[in-house]
């Protein structure tokens, strides 16, 4: 919901220690989501899940606006909402999509390669893409106390370089033994997403085909496949959706509703799905 530079300008000007944001750094989250969001009280960067008792501070609080943000706040899990329960509302900001990219830049075949992050999309440097990518990681370390980052870190990153991979051959490639539980950490934190093939292998995607080239050797192929699935999964998510062969299979129930074809005809009308 915010670019991490700004993320760490008012982190390096505010240290938190449990304390309430100051009203300066709220005054420059409101003009900037004032428009979007309206009003609001408290502004919180993402980096505060560091904090032990900050959900209880606002708990306490008679103010009724806040904005907590990050680039993976999800992970922040069962803790979060418990602790602020009946006083939030889970708002989901991901990349931008396929249609908004098109209606602002005008070129389809530029987002199959740039994907949806703004500030790779004006920048084209693609560390920006890495240093969010490491950045979801260190916070997924922090939330669920896990000690090894780098062996986390890698996976995620051959991951999203590969989408279209099962889990059953990323397991041959990693000999890791909490790799089930680091995917559905990854899940969680909406670095990716998952769509079962009609014989039950989980087959993994990325959330943002800019993360598909942080490989060398970009597949026009996979990404096609990738930005398929996204939109699929965004127009379709109350269904259930299997992958055969070089298709998407829409069922509700146990009845096919539609069949979508992986090639470019799809691609070049992706945003006329539904």
């Amino acid at each position: 919901m915010i670019k991490g530079t700004f993320e760490k300008f008012i982190n390096n000007i505010y240290k938190f220690n449990n304390k309430i944001i100051p009203e300066a750094v709220n005054a420059i989250a409101n003009n900037i989501y004032l428009e979007e969001y309206g009003n609001f009280s408290y502004f919180l960067p993402g980096t505060l899940n560091k904090c032990s008792t900050w959900e209880v501070k606002l708990k306490s609080s008679k103010d009724n606006g806040m904005l907590y943000t990050g680039s993976s706040c999800t992970v922040i899990g069962k803790k979060f909402h418990f602790k602020l329960n009946e006083r939030h509302v889970d708002i989901e900001k991901m990349p931008i999509s396929y249609s908004d990219y098109i209606n602002k830049y005008g070129n389809i075949n530029d987002y199959l390669y740039t994907g949806g992050f703004q500030e790779y999309i004006e920048t084209k440097n693609k560390n920006v893409l890495y240093n969010i990518l490491y950045n979801s990681v260190q916070r997924i370390c922090i939330k669920y106390n896990i000690k090894n980052f780098r062996e986390l870190f890698d996976l995620s990153l051959h991951i999203v370089k590969n989408p279209g991979m099962t889990i059953n051959d990323i397991k041959k490639m990693f000999n890791i033994n909490n790799i089930d539980k680091y995917i559905y950490y990854l899940e969680r934190a909406n670095i990716i997403f998952k769509i079962n093939d009609i014989n039950g292998n989980a087959i993994l995607y990325t959330i943002d085909n800019g993360f598909a080239n942080l490989g060398n050797n970009t597949n026009k192929n996979g990404l096609m496949e990738n930005m398929i699935a996204r939109k699929i999964m965004t127009d379709y998510k109350n269904y259930n959706i299997l992958k055969d062969n070089n298709s998407f299979i829409i069922k509700k129930g146990r009845d096919e509703i539609k069949r979508i074809k992986i090639d470019n005809n799809t691609l070049n009308n992706i945003f006329i799905f539904s």
